[in-house]
């Protein structure tokens, strides 16, 4: 590798997609930059990787200009990757929050001369043309998403290729701290005797595996193809029942809910944050449809292309679980 070839950034290097990332390309061999907010725990991120504390989004063009300025690649392994509930109108803020924020950088990494831009996206943008009656492009976090890419790859067509991954749910933790996804549904089936789970089912991937496909599109992904990543296809209760496993509440019941059920429990939260004039990334009805289906992929497809190993998803859902309950302590 030439000595520009060679230089990568990473913004968000500290959190939890991007310090795994960061990891896997010093293994490699490249030489990292990254930006991320403030303030740095001790330990972190290597000696060697060059670190800028800030928001890159209050920063000016010309400094984020000057500070991408003979990379070669630049993975995004940061920004809004929350959908829950925002102050109306939703569509408005995911689009400020995710959509224009990531056009502003593509626009800049193209300026600086980096001939790369890696994107960490969403599997809803499958999905949404894979199943045209949910229409998701009606709620606000996916048609940001799906805005996201169309942009990012238009932004950077004829001077910089734009590879998507389109990720699912995410096991792992970070210095032992889960997300706080994990860690919200570890609560909510804690020591219960029942629990309703939804009757569909997802593609998983580890964030082990995530850094690998992000390297891994960026040294093989073409621009303006967009890749779908997974590693197992499992029901909602399978994954359940392993949490539960390791937890030792062997004996609590899971009931699975019809789509109809769990649409009617979803209309309540939506009915009653409107009257509070808030509403959700997805709206929660159109969420209990998801949920009711199997977003399964073909596990295959694309890893001969990224080249990302595979792993056992159950050990890592009873590691991620085992450090929910070390949290909890």
């Amino acid at each position: 590798m030439n000595n520009m070839k060679n230089e990568v950034f990473v913004l968000g290097g500290t959190g939890f997609i991007g310090a795994y990332t960061v990891s896997e390309l010093l293994k490699k061999g490249y030489n990292v930059s990254t930006a991320a907010l403030p303030p740095l725990q001790e330990g972190s991120l290597p000696n060697n990787v060059e670190i800028t504390l800030c928001n890159i989004n209050d920063m000016s063009d010309d400094d984020v200009v000057k500070m991408l300025t003979g990379k070669h690649a630049f993975i995004f392994a940061a920004g809004k990757g929350d959908y829950g509930f925002v102050d109306k109108p939703a569509n408005r803020f995911f689009y400020t929050e995710v959509t224009l924020s990531l056009q502003r950088l593509v626009r800049l990494a193209r300026k600086a001369g980096m001939k790369k831009f890696i994107l960490c996206g969403s599997f809803f943008c499958h999905f949404w043309r894979e199943w045209p009656e949910l229409v998701l492009e009606k709620s606000a976090y996916p048609l940001a998403r799906i805005l996201q890419e169309q942009i990012a790859f238009l932004e950077g067509e004829g001077a910089m290729d734009v590879v998507a991954l389109r990720f699912p749910y995410i096991l792992g933790s970070m210095n032992g701290h889960p997300s706080g996804s994990w860690m919200d549904f570890y609560y909510q089936i804690k020591g219960k005797d029942v629990i309703e789970v939804p009757a569909g089912g997802s593609t998983m991937v580890t964030v082990q595996q995530v850094a690998e496909v992000l390297v891994g599109a960026m040294e093989n992904g073409e621009h303006g193809k967009a890749y779908l990543v997974g590693d197992a296809n499992l029901k909602f209760a399978e994954a359940t029942q392993i949490m539960l496993d390791e937890m030792g509440q062997s004996n609590t019941q899971i009931k699975i809910l019809s789509e109809e059920q769990y649409m009617s429990q979803m209309k309540e939260i939506d009915d009653r944050f409107a009257s509070q004039g808030r509403e959700a990334g997805i709206h929660m009805v159109t969420m209990a449809k998801v949920l009711s289906r199997d977003t399964f992929v073909d596990l295959d497809a694309t890893r001969p292309v990224l080249g990302y190993k595979r792993d056992s998803i159950e050990t890592w859902i009873r590691n991620t679980t085992r450090d929910c309950m070390e949290q909890d302590k």
